[in-house]
């Protein structure tokens, strides 16, 4: 009972930042707990749990997007909490009028739902008249999306040419690419891989991808990737990466981490931090100028696209792709695929002239 008063009587936008910085005397005032010494700290301890109903990127995006609506409403004498529905859409005319930017609107629009429906009030963005209002945003704003080239195979064996298999650093980024396209993995799952996630076989070996963007429970999955008998073959070159590197088997360290140089030698550092994000960008936009690419027009996740448009240009049944990418809905999944021009024709060649 003394949760679902709680839930419903707390103003969350008053506190919510999930920073763990909420006092006791707060607490008491608005729920009227009685004096206790297990009730209080209970209440306390449910911000912090209370957080992990969404990633924390998101609820840190939440928080961002309804400052902005709070702040407009406190100018203009609005209450922001629970906020009414016409005020809401008078502010989604401003963000229109002044800001014109589509994801800051599609932003403030979700943080007034998410809000309003994690504290039981009624949720304004329900109302016809915002929907309307944020549906003549999408229509106004024209929010083009450039997507980038895939990294083509092509491009993975030009790559696999010009690199000096014996220069630890110019191998990193080589398998970085290979398992990228082969594992249809994000950098993050890239970055995030220790020796102990990785297990060889003759034929083949697995990854344990630890935490990946649609594994919101955390429960980890294994990609699988055949030994193939070309030059390129990910498995033998990333087995020879990690002798280079000089990781032992079942080490927690994590493969791509930053490099030592020396004038004689090249080594991992002893920090065991993954290699960022930034310092991937930097020297895969090296590679990309080495091979004649304009680094305008790809990122670090063309080789996810590209590896997912090669398989399913290749005919891989939906089931496996959709595993092997993991993958949680049809939308996403095809929202990779960069059909070829044969496969494209087909639907034409079949129509019965």
């Amino acid at each position: 009972m003394v949760f679902i008063i709680f839930y419903e009587q707390f103003l969350l936008f008053e506190f919510l930042y999930f920073k763990n910085i909420l006092c006791l005397d707060f607490l008491t005032t608005y729920l009227n707990l009685p004096s206790s010494e297990t009730l209080p700290n209970l209440s306390k301890k449910f911000i912090e749990v209370y957080s992990h109903c969404r990633e924390p990127n998101t609820i840190k995006k939440y928080e961002n997007h309804f400052k902005i609506w709070k702040n407009w409403a406190d100018e203009n004498q609005v209450c922001s909490s629970p906020a009414q529905p016409h005020y809401v859409a008078i502010f989604l005319l401003y963000l229109i009028q002044v800001e014109g930017s589509m994801p800051k609107i599609e932003g403030c629009f979700y943080a007034i739902k998410f809000f309003h429906k994690s504290v039981s009030f009624a949720d304004p963005c329900e109302s016809i008249l915002v929907k309307n209002m944020f549906e003549a945003a999408k229509r106004i704003i024209h929010h083009k999306v450039t997507k980038k080239k895939a990294f083509k195979l092509d491009s993975l064996v030009k790559l696999y040419d010009i690199t000096n298999k014996e220069d630890l650093s110019e191998l990193r980024i080589l398998i970085i690419c290979l398992v990228g396209f082969c594992g249809f993995m994000r950098f993050s799952e890239i970055a995030n891989l220790k020796r102990s996630d990785i297990i060889f076989t003759e034929t083949y070996m697995k990854l344990f991808i630890e935490q990946s963007k649609t594994d919101v429970y955390r429960e980890g999955s294994w990609v699988y990737i055949a030994k193939s008998r070309t030059s390129i073959c990910p498995v033998d070159n990333l087995g020879k990466y990690l002798s280079l590197a000089n990781i032992k088997e079942d080490s927690e360290e994590f493969i791509f981490r930053a490099i030592t140089k020396t004038k004689t030698t090249q080594k991992l550092r002893k920090t065991n931090k993954p290699l960022s994000y930034t310092r991937a960008r930097e020297i895969y936009i090296n590679v990309l100028v080495k091979l004649g690419l304009n680094p305008t027009e790809y990122g670090l996740h063309s080789l996810r696209e590209a590896g997912a448009s090669a398989a399913a240009n290749n005919g891989l049944p939906d089931r496996l792709f959709k595993r092997h990418g993991r993958w949680r809905s049809e939308n996403a999944k095809d929202g990779y695929i960069a059909d070829d021009t044969n496969n494209l024709l087909t639907v034409s060649q079949n129509l019965g002239f």
